[in-house]
């Protein structure tokens, strides 16, 4: 999957409010801190990079319980994957094919 930070998120939101906003992932996950607060982060992960795009430009700075998300991929090029049209046309290397 696809991981997104979120951050600058407010005290009120859960789980589940990331689960309505950014709709089919794989999870969604706020951090809280040890006395049960938030830490105003927290991180989805979706099962493909388009849709994590999509999402990453369509709510960047976009106001959620009053404060601007902050949103950023994880772990991937600035520039969203390439996605091939067809099947590659290698050969495996067992020698068959």
């Amino acid at each position: 999957g696809v991981k997104m930070r979120l951050s600058n998120l407010g005290p009120e939101v859960t789980n589940q409010h990331l689960k309505d906003i950014f709709g089919p992932i794989l999870k969604a996950e706020i951090f809280y801190k040890q006395d049960g607060s938030s830490s105003g982060q927290g991180v989805v992960v979706f099962k493909r990079r388009a849709d994590a795009d999509k999402m990453l430009n369509t709510l960047q700075n976009v106001m959620l319980d009053f404060r601007p998300l902050h949103l950023a991929l994880v772990g991937v090029s600035a520039t969203p994957a390439a996605q091939p049209k067809q099947q590659s046309t290698r050969k495996p290397l067992d020698g068959t094919g």
